[in-house]
């Protein structure tokens, strides 16, 4: 089922509505204290996400007076963007410094990697194109696979470290 005759699903608007309304009222927290910069990489986040549910929810129409080629690079801009910006929002907001990495450099080697073995990847199709029929991973998938993975070996090296399971002991005398 399509929200109002376009390719966005009724979930996805309904999570975009949500998202909108949590980015009203974090632009209200914001504004009572501008010093927060944890809340500034929250409202940056919510942004991009709205920004790529709405571009991928709506990109590529025919109906739309934009050439399909511009709404295709709109969506994959977005999309790009918002995977990049996922992995800064943890490095900065939860201070994981093992993300450091991924955050200069990480981001565009995953990015960019897919793209360099293309010609063997044609080369590998046209031999395996009977086996590889219905399986074909996207840019897409390899990209959000390689930042979900490096952030939950950031996360776990943090957990093992044990820097959230430390308990502070007070003297009461």
């Amino acid at each position: 089922m399509n929200f109002m005759g376009t390719q966005m699903h009724m979930v996805t608007f309904t999570i975009t509505m949500f998202e909108a309304v949590m980015l009203l009222f974090q632009v209200i927290y914001f504004l009572e204290r501008k010093s927060d910069q944890k809340r500034l990489l929250y409202l940056l986040l919510l942004v991009f996400l709205i920004l790529y549910n709405i571009t991928s929810g709506l990109f590529p129409d025919e109906k739309i007076p934009i050439p399909l080629s511009l709404q295709n690079v709109i969506a994959y801009l977005f999309a790009f963007s918002t995977s990049m910006y996922f992995v800064y929002y943890y490095y900065k907001a939860f201070d994981l410094k093992r993300l450091k990495f991924f955050v200069t450099f990480g981001s565009l080697i995953f990015l960019f990697g897919p793209f360099t073995d293309i010609p063997f990847r044609s080369f590998y199709f046209s031999i395996c194109s009977s086996l590889l029929h219905h399986w074909r991973p996207s840019v897409e998938s390899q990209t959000s696979g390689c930042h979900s993975f490096s952030l939950w070996h950031c996360i776990y090296y943090r957990h093992r470290s044990g820097i959230y399971f430390q308990v502070q002991r007070k003297r009461i005398f």
